[in-house]
């Protein structure tokens, strides 16, 4: 993956930069899906088309560059988030606005819906659905995907494994690596379905011994072939 020197902080949760290093930008195939998750501001009734979630806050798309208005940085809003069918009354607060994205962060959300999210992104689960696709990484780097909240790309000096908003990245030069990651709505090359997007990276200052054991429980029980499991775990493991 590409790095490349960022110019905004387009995230979906304010990272304090005393736990945080500077921001890159780095590049990685996503699988864009229709979604059936969908928000409706309370202020002006509309209906938008949830773009990415996660169990700190969600992204919708704006159509009309009119309804910027009612998205302005640190706003508290209220609405109704469509999720599996069933919908919920929500309190969030804008983080990030794009031409046509709009970052929320959740607010005070309610046991209830934060079962229905842990559900929604159990990663053990998402994990069993990961797949190979074609990609459009250069060299002998791998791609594997499970809908749009998980993503492994491997080669032989190389491993990124991304899911909700964390990120662990091993490389032959550098070793072991451990962030938050956030899609960004920057257009990338496209063809068909697949199409390469960037992340915001934001790096620990140290490796989250956490992430790194959680990334390991979601690999040991995912559905990747055994040479491909064992390289990813052969590295997180010798390399903490």
């Amino acid at each position: 993956m590409d790095k490349h020197n960022s110019d905004s902080g387009h995230f979906l949760k304010i990272i304090s930069s005393e736990t945080r290093s500077v921001v890159d930008k780095r590049q990685i195939p996503r699988l864009r899906l229709s979604t059936s998750e969908f928000f409706k501001l309370e202020e002006n009734h509309k209906v938008y088309a949830v773009h990415d979630i996660s169990d700190e806050g969600f992204s919708i798309r704006i159509l009309d560059p009119e309804d910027l208005a009612f998205y302005q940085i640190g706003k508290k809003i209220n609405g109704e988030l469509k999720v599996k069918n069933e919908k919920y009354s929500i309190q969030a607060e804008v983080r990030h606005t794009t031409h046509d994205v709009i970052g929320l962060f959740f607010k005070n959300p309610s046991e209830l819906f934060l079962d229905v999210l842990k559900k929604l992104l159990n990663y053990n689960e998402l994990a069993k659905e990961l797949k190979e696709v074609p990609s459009f990484v250069k060299g002998n780097e791998r791609w594997f995907r499970s809908h749009s909240l998980m993503n492994l790309v491997c080669s032989k000096n190389k491993i990124f494994f991304h899911w909700g908003s964390h990120y662990v990245q091993w490389t032959e030069r550098d070793g072991l690596e451990t962030g938050e990651a956030f899609v960004t709505s920057e257009p990338g090359i496209q063809d068909g379905v697949v199409q390469m997007e960037s992340l915001i990276i934001y790096k620990d200052i140290t490796i989250n011994i956490e992430k790194i054991n959680e990334s390991r429980q979601i690999l040991v029980n995912s559905s990747l072939s055994e040479e491909v499991r064992k390289k990813c775990l052969d590295h997180l493991v010798s390399s903490s």
